[in-house]
């Protein structure tokens, strides 16, 4: 076995075997790392590890929440949990501080959460709580607020924008094997005769195993724009978004979100939020 003579450690004659080595040149690295500021202290701590909480132990609530907002859609994320038996997350929207009023409650198993039903202009506060498979909930997160955009009056006044055209729902829908382009979502826009921005959003939940599926935006029927999608997993909480322009006379139309099962039985999918906006731009 190869021994390797080691000297910056005020040992200027030890004989050391490869491994022992090895752990002293990390930590010397490590330190001079912090003293050039180059390493992160906590990349130094140790990490929290999975484990199992008991069946009557209170989770704790998600820490490092964070939120991004522009007008009426909130974004909010916050750190994955570490615990085994974890089921979902709990957040809670709120345009009152304390969240005694107006409270809108939402359920996830993924660690960020996107509400595109906010008003303009609007503060609003959230917080999360986890849930375990055992069926405890924890306690919220301290909350974090943020305020939605403003509509540009210039712009709406100048003709450089129109004000948003919105639709959307929430609740679930299942599509099925047969259910050939069903509407999950309709939005009537009235056009007068300019460029039109469409932005689309669909969350689904895919219940099988393995299903092949075709989402499509269309107008009055007819089909603009369609992605043939599938998935070998199931998938609880995944967020598709598409924008889409075009140019039409001066009318109103109307445009639907659809989705088709291309596969057989016993292929479905369940559809919850979904979302159209349209605005037209200035010529």
């Amino acid at each position: 076995m190869s021994l390797f003579p080691v000297q910056k450690f005020g040992m200027d004659m030890a004989w050391l075997d490869p491994s022992l080595e090895a752990r002293l040149r990390k930590i010397e690295t490590e330190l001079e790392g912090l003293e050039t500021g180059k390493v992160k202290v906590e990349s130094l701590l140790p990490r929290a590890e999975p484990h199992l909480l008991a069946l009557s132990e209170s989770p704790l609530p998600p820490a490092v929440l964070t939120v991004s907002t522009n007008v009426g859609n909130i974004t909010v994320d916050w750190d994955d949990t570490s615990i085994i038996n974890f089921d979902r997350y709990i957040i809670q929207l709120s345009t009152d501080a304390s969240f005694t009023t107006a409270v809108q409650e939402f359920e996830r198993v993924q660690s960020s959460f996107v509400f595109n039903q906010g008003a303009a202009d609007t503060k609003y506060w959230a917080r999360v709580a986890t849930k375990t498979s055992w069926g405890i909930q924890g306690v919220f997160s301290d909350s974090i607020n943020t305020t939605t955009g403003q509509i540009i009056t210039s712009d709406v006044t100048d003709n450089a924008i129109t004000i948003p055209t919105v639709a959307s729902t929430l609740g679930s829908i299942t599509i099925e094997p047969g259910d050939t382009n069903k509407e999950v979502q309709t939005l009537t826009f009235t056009s007068v005769g300019s460029p039109i921005l469409l932005w689309c959003s669909v969350m689904d939940h895919i219940v099988t195993a393995s299903v092949d599926y075709t989402v499509s935006l269309r107008r009055d029927g007819s089909t603009l724009l369609s992605f043939a999608l599938d998935t070998t997993e199931s998938i609880d909480g995944r967020v598709r978004t598409w924008l889409f322009s075009e140019s039409i006379t001066a009318a109103a139309v109307i445009y639907t979100l659809n989705v088709t099962i291309d596969g057989a039985e016993p292929q479905n999918i369940t559809v919850t939020d979904r979302y159209l906006q349209g605005l037209e731009l200035k010529k």
